[in-house]
């Protein structure tokens, strides 16, 4: 989104940092960005988005939803985004659709209690059947 003083922000209003640690001003027009991350104004590239990588991105640290923070060293270690892939204009979300994955499961517990009662039966039927054959008449 544009903030108020027209710089690029997240949906929470925090600036969105260039690659040198800048706040990105996209006043004036229409505003892009492209899939390596170049934001442009009115087809005008404007600025870079500072997009990183990190060798071992479980070091993190979570601060908070969606973000999170690397420790000095870490940073030291990031290097240029060439796995990275900017998805401008979209909205990452889950990718587990909840009222598919519940039917799901109410299914799949369905199958297990039918199971259960068929090994069940089974179970009565070989008890039976070794109770009957077994005792002498």
């Amino acid at each position: 989104s544009v903030g108020a003083n027209g710089t690029l922000v997240t949906s929470n209003g925090l600036p969105v940092l260039d690659i040198g640690g800048n706040e990105i001003d996209v006043t004036g027009g229409v505003v892009h960005v492209d899939d390596v991350g170049n934001v442009l104004v009115d087809n005008e590239v404007r600025s870079q988005l500072a997009v990183v990588e990190f060798d071992d991105p479980h070091g993190l640290l979570r601060i908070g939803s969606n973000m999170f923070q690397a420790s000095e060293e870490m940073s030291a270690q990031s290097h240029a985004a060439e796995n990275t892939v900017v998805a401008s204009r979209s909205l990452e979300t889950s990718n587990v659709a909840l009222p598919t994955e519940m039917v799901n499961l109410m299914m799949a517990l369905r199958a297990y209690a039918a199971n259960q009662k068929v090994i069940t039966s089974i179970d009565e039927t070989v008890g039976r059947l070794i109770d009957q054959v077994g005792s002498p008449r």
